[in-house]
């Protein structure tokens, strides 16, 4: 037989440099998505043309009629529970459990 020669292993040494740039690389890529895809969505809404001496003049006359807060339907109205409500822990505990 030849002679054969063991196979010898070699100590994977990798230059800062490649790991350096993969991580810039993957910056640039993140950034570049971020301004293309994630950015939000600014959609421009022009103002309604508004004429200048629109000053909601028929609002001045505007008559609000409170009259049936005195009505005697309205004041026999009940409370039922407690007023105002209080938070109180609800829920479960477990949102995987049967009960």
């Amino acid at each position: 037989m030849a002679d054969v020669k063991p196979i010898l292993r070699k100590d994977n040494t990798t230059s800062p440099i490649i790991m350096i740039a993969i991580v810039v690389l993957g910056l640039i890529v993140g950034v570049f998505y971020y301004i293309q895809v994630l950015r939000d969505s600014v959609v421009d809404v022009l103002p309604p043309n508004i004429p200048p001496n629109d000053k909601l003049v028929q609002f001045n006359t505007l008559q609000l009629d409170f009259s049936i807060f005195d009505n005697e339907r309205f004041q026999s109205l009940k409370i039922f529970g407690e007023s105002p409500v209080r938070p109180d822990t609800t829920g479960k505990s477990n949102l995987f459990s049967a009960f």
